[in-house]
């Protein structure tokens, strides 16, 4: 009897694990509901910088737009001589981003579109000019941007999926003004 129990048990758990396995996987949905947020990939502009120094050799500068002076990407432009006479072959500019305005803080981290350039600082094309004459003194520039940092009025807040959540609310971490995606 006890050997008949024990085929039995046995039995039972191979039938439920052939039920439990199926041809209907059950697949997630896409990461991406629909493609209205999602762009295309801009044009690459300019050629890949050819001399980014080896980490051991860096010598960086770090700009941080708000408190720099003059204030803006032309400022940093009209400063590029003297940055370079100080032996610096990197210049890392704190985020240029857009800052989101609602829940906001008022942090650089907390960005409402990574695609443009915030225009308290200048524009895209501002940026390119920086970023190619820096290059042609020899120095790479490089941004800083967190991913998983967005502002609560970024488009991607639509997929709430996406974020941390607390009883199925998006939520921020305090004290910050951002939010973390997932």
């Amino acid at each position: 009897m006890r050997f008949d129990r024990y085929r039995l048990s046995w039995l039972l758990i191979l039938l439920l694990s052939v039920s439990a396995c199926s041809d209907k996987e059950d697949k997630p949905g896409p990461i991406i509901p629909d493609n209205e947020f999602i762009l295309p990939d801009p044009a690459q502009y300019g050629n890949p910088f050819s001399a980014v120094p080896e980490t051991e050799d860096v010598v960086m500068y770090e700009v941080n737009l708000r408190a720099y002076s003059p204030a803006s990407i032309q400022g940093v432009i009209s400063k590029l001589d003297h940055i370079k006479s100080l032996g610096v072959n990197v210049i890392w500019l704190m985020p240029v981003f857009p800052i989101g305005t609602v829940n906001s803080v008022n942090s650089p981290y907390s960005v409402k579109n990574y695609r443009e350039v915030n225009q308290e600082f200048g524009t895209l094309t501002t940026l390119r000019t920086l970023t190619d004459q820096a290059h042609q003194r020899g120095m790479a520039v490089i941004l800083d941007w967190v991913a998983n940092h967005t502002a609560w009025d970024n488009p991607w807040m639509k997929y709430k999926e996406w974020y941390t959540q607390e009883n199925g609310v998006a939520t921020r971490p305090a004290p910050t003004g951002w939010m973390l995606l997932t």
